[in-house]
């Protein structure tokens, strides 16, 4: 394992500005860094600590310092950053009063958390704005799965079970305005990501993995995720 203190450029505590799209420009202090986890031999070649957005580690009920927001005329006229692939946006938020240090495994790795209260999230600025593609249709539209009451019970979410593979999807109404919801997909017995896709900030997708015993906390993490983007962002543009 090797530091990412060493190569990242950002430093905690530090104000940055990044922008995304013309609808979403954050500006924040950033929080504790994360720490680099090798991912093999060629690990060197990909490894680009100066290409990653990495807010911080935060607890679920943080609140950043605001910002005044740019004019219409300042969003459209700042360069946005150079974005990699699968190096957009991301931050942890931590449960329960736990704290961990931070790394950068990938939330779709099989031990992909550095603690079981502990909540990675990824932004994904998608360019679809339209208001019919959104978290519910997708859900919705799900090929060959029937609802499953007593999943539907147990997560208090509206679950359907795929016939051909027997996986379960759920879905949950979000308590943020103008969010359709989450879906779940329940990866093993201890692990569930939950997605958003919505037409926000320019359209944006929604990607957080959580430990399957803290799923009952699943609307708290998801206002604040919505929350967090909202006391970030910094431009006036809607549309």
């Amino acid at each position: 394992m090797s530091s990412q203190k060493e190569a990242d450029p950002y430093k905690e505590g530090e104000v940055v500005t990044w922008k995304f799209n013309d609808q979403f420009i954050l500006k924040t202090k950033l929080g504790a860094r994360r720490t680099h986890i090798s991912t093999g031999p060629h690990d060197a070649e990909f490894y680009r600590p100066e290409s990653e957005h990495y807010v911080g580690q935060f607890p679920v009920d943080y609140v950043p310092e605001q910002f005044a927001k740019l004019t219409k005329a300042q969003a459209r006229q700042m360069q946005p950053v150079a974005i990699i692939a699968g190096q957009q946006l991301e931050f942890n938020l931590m449960l329960n009063g736990s704290t961990v240090q931070a790394t950068d495994k990938i939330i779709e790795s099989e031990h992909g958390l550095d603690h079981p209260d502990q909540v990675k999230v990824r932004i994904n600025f998608t360019g679809s704005k339209t208001d019919t593609y959104h978290s519910y249709r997708i859900f919705e539209e799900s090929d060959e799965a029937k609802y499953d009451k007593d999943s539907s019970s147990k997560y208090s979410l509206k679950c359907n079970i795929f016939t051909k593979t027997n996986g379960l999807l759920c879905f949950g109404k979000s308590d943020y305005p103008n969010i359709s919801g989450v879906y779940f997909t329940f990866r093993d017995k201890d692990w569930v990501v939950g997605e958003s896709q919505e037409s926000l900030f320019g359209g944006v997708k929604v990607e957080w993995r959580i430990e399957s015993k803290n799923l009952k906390h699943w609307k708290e993490i998801d206002l604040a995720i919505w929350r967090l983007l909202d006391e970030w962002n910094i431009s006036s543009l809607k549309v």
